[in-house]
């Protein structure tokens, strides 16, 4: 019988960053005071569920949202640069408009109407996808039958929902909403040694309202 794997995406709680529309990437931003509000309503969603291991990235407003989620549930909450953000060299911690003087289409680039743009220090969309699903195939692999939850970033999670349902990255980055705090749902199960994965939902916020 083959054993399913429940996998949670959970995009960070809202930065500080966030509020002030500043490429994060790999800029430590920590959470907003309102950030603290939604961990703390998401702690309330997961109070029951029997969570086996959670992962985060190294960033302080993915690890902290982990620790006020799952701190209390008595897990291994691992950090790892595996599921840190998307890189965005040069434009890392700056705003839109101090983006801009870099690189004009800067605020494209934000919203996601341009995939990659050609400034050095740049993660590439398709480096990007490589890291997030190598990331998730290993812990699918390390986790069998387990529910596992990763707090990761936006960028990161919709790389892997344009692999695994085999969108262009353009179009995941534009027309799916992941917002802050929300829960992307995944069940794996392991065929011939590899993990198959299926989305149950994307971007999830009821636990906020």
């Amino acid at each position: 019988m083959l054993m399913k794997t429940t996998i949670y995406l959970i995009r960070h709680a809202k930065s500080q960053g966030n509020l002030e529309r500043r490429f994060q990437g790999r800029d430590d931003s920590p959470l907003s005071d309102l950030g603290v509000e939604q961990a703390e309503l998401l702690k309330e969603r997961f109070a029951h569920e029997k969570i086996g291991i959670a992962y985060c990235s190294t960033l302080q407003r993915s690890r902290k949202t982990a620790q006020i989620v799952f701190g209390s549930h008595k897990i291994l909450i691992i950090g790892s640069p595996k599921f840190l953000e998307r890189g965005f060299g040069p434009l890392d911690g700056k705003t839109i408009e101090e983006a801009k003087a870099i690189f004009p289409l800067a605020e494209d680039f934000y919203e996601g109407r341009i995939a990659d743009i050609p400034l050095k220090g740049v993660e590439s969309s398709q480096a990007l996808q490589e890291r997030s699903f190598n990331a998730l195939n290993e812990l699918a692999l390390l986790n069998e039958g387990k529910h596992v939850a990763v707090v990761g970033h936006l960028s990161w999670i919709k790389s892997l929902l344009g692999k695994l349902t085999c969108r262009p990255f353009e179009e995941v980055m534009l027309k799916t909403r992941i917002p802050n705090c929300s829960i992307t749902t995944l069940e794996a199960r392991l065929a011939n040694g590899f993990p198959e994965f299926s989305v149950l939902e994307t971007g999830n916020t009821s636990h906020l309202k």
